[in-house]
């Protein structure tokens, strides 16, 4: 299996109906953002023991780990080759949108196809579904102490492994001076009339919906967003292209490492991260059942979640959850963030019905 890109997406919806059929709707329930989870009610699993410290030697003669991932290759790549040279394991992966990830290893594992050791998503309550069906294993590595208990599921089935921070960014030839919002709240406005864009309200239900519920009349508020007309896109990629040439020039519910890649690059944009508080989403690596390269796979884990794999994640413009490292070049620390977390259960109690309040909302006349 080679390195596949793949940027298309599915929504929340549709990986919620996957694991409906699946008898694994999460919205039984309460899974939040912490990293602690009390997944819907599984069949018993079977006993799993803890996975303790990879061999080297078995790790370098099992060769080739099998990754699964939603992260950016940009950073991806980042971590994994300097883990290459270092060991001269190869890590071949499989790379697209969260969801597509997850519902990838959910369809294979229903056919007892076991093509991957390691995996890595931007959707912790997906692992709690797993962890319910008992396909991964337990595995506290080696920077274990590192994080904080609201940052890793607490037996060890899975660790946060970065946090994408929600912003707004803009081209700065176009947005100047009074113009160039501060916060959510300036975005309902008139003047960003025909001045914003975003991705499909379904793709981005979670962050939607996190900052509706933070702000004051959060609702009212999203109803004015959606007058000013945003235009509505795929990717946040698409979205960080129309802010670079200032097709669109506001990107809002935008990640902030593909704006702070942007500006760096030198083209012209800028992020804002707004005043009033902003969703941060956390990223879970986690250490698969039934893995074919299973030294190697929490070599891979170990490094990652160590001092050079975190290094690396930031040098790409993610921030670490370790409290440890440094942000991202340019961005502020986390502590100054006002970080809100997702309430991943009462969406999935209620996902229809909320989205359809969104989507009524932002295309409001």
């Amino acid at each position: 299996m080679g390195s596949q890109h793949n940027d298309r997406a599915i929504s929340r919806r549709q990986l919620l109906k996957v694991l409906a059929v699946a008898g694994l709707a999460v919205g039984g329930g309460s899974v939040l953002a912490s990293g602690c989870s009390t997944p819907a009610a599984p069949a018993t699993p079977a006993k799993t023991e803890a996975a303790g410290k990879p061999d080297v030697d078995a790790a370098k003669k099992e060769g080739v780990i099998s990754l699964y991932t939603s992260l950016d290759t940009a950073i991806l790549d980042g971590i994994l080759n300097p883990f290459k040279q270092k060991y001269g394991i190869d890590v071949k992966y499989y790379r697209a949108g969260a969801r597509d990830v997850a519902t990838k290893v959910l369809t294979e594992w229903d056919a007892k196809t076991y093509n991957v050791d390691v995996l890595d998503v931007s959707d912790v309550p997906t692992l709690a579904v797993m962890k319910g069906r008992d396909m991964l294993v337990p595995y506290k590595h080696a920077a274990w102490d590192a994080y904080l208990d609201s940052r890793k599921e607490k037996d060890g089935y899975w660790c946060w492994d970065r946090l994408t921070q929600v912003i707004i960014g803009y081209n700065t030839n176009a947005i100047k001076g009074a113009d160039i919002p501060t916060g959510w709240g300036d975005l309902a406005d008139p003047k960003y009339m025909n001045k914003l864009v975003t991705q499909e309200p379904s793709a981005s239900t979670l962050r939607i919906y996190t900052v509706v519920t933070n702000l004051p009349d959060g609702w009212a508020w999203l109803e004015k967003v959606g007058k000013n007309r945003p235009k509505f896109v795929q990717t946040v990629q698409v979205m960080n292209t129309m802010n670079e040439t200032g097709e669109v020039p506001v990107s809002i519910f935008q990640n902030d490492n593909i704006s702070a890649r942007s500006r760096d690059s030198g083209k012209p944009t800028q992020i804002v991260f707004p005043k009033e508080g902003l969703p941060t989403e956390p990223g879970g690596l986690a250490f698969m059942k039934n893995a074919k390269a299973p030294n190697a796979a929490r070599l891979l884990i170990d490094w990652w979640l160590g001092d050079e794999g975190q290094k690396a994640n930031v040098a790409g413009y993610k921030y670490s959850p370790r409290l440890d490292m440094a942000p991202p070049k340019g961005a502020p620390p986390l502590k100054d963030l006002k970080l809100w977390e997702e309430d991943n259960a009462t969406l999935e109690k209620s996902l229809n019905e909320i989205s359809d309040k969104i989507n009524k909302a932002m295309t409001a006349k």
